[in-house]
């Protein structure tokens, strides 16, 4: 059984490797996926009970969830949110807009934003 850590690190290695083969939009979703399981992790630790009675916060709620429970300076709050939504909005490019364009520099932009997000907890991101 994995933990949040375990698949948020999974998953930002996944979106190295993806970006270095050339799969900008599926290394976008995986590094999307490793902040977001970052930072529920840290939500699971602290005993939150999350909305529909799921184990995890929906997307909408993550951002009011880290401004309000993640014992972190109001900067550093700030500074996950902001990432978080700017790898939420990629990653639906990436998923939901094939007219969209996602390339190299918006997959380094996101490896780049969810590695700071998993620093930012405490995570080592390799």
């Amino acid at each position: 059984m994995a933990t949040w850590e375990e698949l948020s690190r999974d998953c930002l290695r996944s979106a190295k490797l993806l970006a270095e083969e050339g799969q900008f939009r599926s290394s976008v979703n995986r590094a999307y996926y490793a902040a977001y399981c970052a930072i529920a992790g840290e939500l699971v630790a602290r005993g939150l009970s999350f909305a529909h009675g799921w184990n995890n916060p929906t997307h909408d709620q993550l951002p009011q969830m880290v401004s309000s429970n993640l014992p972190l300076a109001a900067g550093t709050r700030r500074g996950i949110n902001r990432r978080i939504r700017i790898l939420r909005g990629l990653r639906e490019d990436a998923d939901y807009r094939p007219a969209a364009a996602v390339d190299r520099a918006d997959a380094r932009d996101c490896l780049q934003q969810a590695a700071w997000v998993l620093r930012a907890l405490g995570i080592d991101d390799d």
